[in-house]
C-alpha cells in the first residue's frame, strides 16, 4: 500500500469520526461528539498530520461543550487550593480524584478527562503552564 493510499485511509477515518461527532453535537449528545472528536485527532496525532479542519472545529466544540465547563469549574478549584500543583501530580499522583466529589463533579475525574482539561485549559485561558526543572506547573489565569 501506497503513501497515498495510507493517507487517504487515515482521511477516511477521521471524517468518519468528525461526521460522528456533528452529529452527535445535532442531537445535543456532548458526551459522544467529545468521544467522535477526541477519536477523530487520535487518529491525527498517531499518525502526526496536522489537520487545518478537524483541530480548530474540536476547539470551537469545546468552547461549548457543557461538560468542559463543569471539568474547567473543578480543576479551578483544584488549582485554587493546590498552589504549586504540576502535570505530574495530576497524571502520577492522580491527585484529580477526589477532587469529583470534592468540587461538585459528582464523581472521580477519570485520567481522559484530565487530559481533555489540561489539552484545553491554557488554550482557552483556564491556566498557565510553566515548565521550571523538569516539570509543568499549573496556574490560574488572573
Amino acid at each position: 500500500m501506497g503513501k497515498n493510499a495510507d493517507m487517504e485511509s487515515i482521511r477516511f477515518v477521521m471524517m468518519f469520526h468528525l461526521k460522528k461527532a456533528r452529529a452527535a453535537v445535532s442531537a445535543g449528545d456532548y458526551e459522544k461528539a467529545r468521544y467522535e472528536y477526541r477519536s477523530g485527532v487520535n487518529v491525527l496525532i498517531n499518525n502526526n498530520i496536522n489537520d487545518e479542519e478537524i483541530l480548530p472545529e474540536y476547539e470551537n466544540f469545546v468552547k461549548s461543550d457543557p461538560g468542559f465547563k463543569k471539568l474547567a469549574d473543578v480543576f479551578i478549584a483544584g488549582i485554587k487550593d493546590n498552589p504549586g500543583i504540576t502535570e505530574s501530580d495530576i497524571f502520577v499522583m492522580g491527585v484529580t480524584k477526589t477532587w469529583g466529589e470534592k468540587y461538585g463533579y459528582g464523581k472521580p475525574i477519570e485520567p481522559i478527562e484530565n487530559k481533555y482539561f489540561l489539552d484545553f485549559g491554557e488554550k482557552l485561558g483556564y491556566i498557565k503552564k510553566t515548565k521550571k526543572e523538569n516539570k509543568i506547573y499549573l496556574e490560574l489565569m488572573e
